[in-house]
């Protein structure tokens, strides 16, 4: 790979770091003395729906990936 690749990579890799470092969960049942109950109870449809859009995202990821090694093995192999 060039080096202008190269920078562009480990530039997109560094940022894709930093913000999954930036992101974080909280669970938190009170805060200052103020209790706080979420009401989860209509997220079902939303739930289902993100469910499938990333089960179809898995099997698109999973698909490419396996096709780039492919190639890349057939490449490999027959560069001689």
């Amino acid at each position: 790979m060039s080096k202008k690749t190269m920078k562009i990579l480990t530039t997109i890799a560094t940022i894709l770091l930093i913000i999954s470092m930036g992101t974080s969960i909280v669970a938190a049942t009170s805060v200052g003395g103020m209790e706080l109950s979420p009401n989860t109870a209509n997220t079902g449809d939303i739930t289902t729906i993100g469910n499938k859009v990333m089960g179809i995202i898995q099997v698109v990821g999973t698909i490419a990936a396996v096709a780039i090694v492919m190639v890349l093995g057939i490449k490999y192999m027959t560069k001689n």
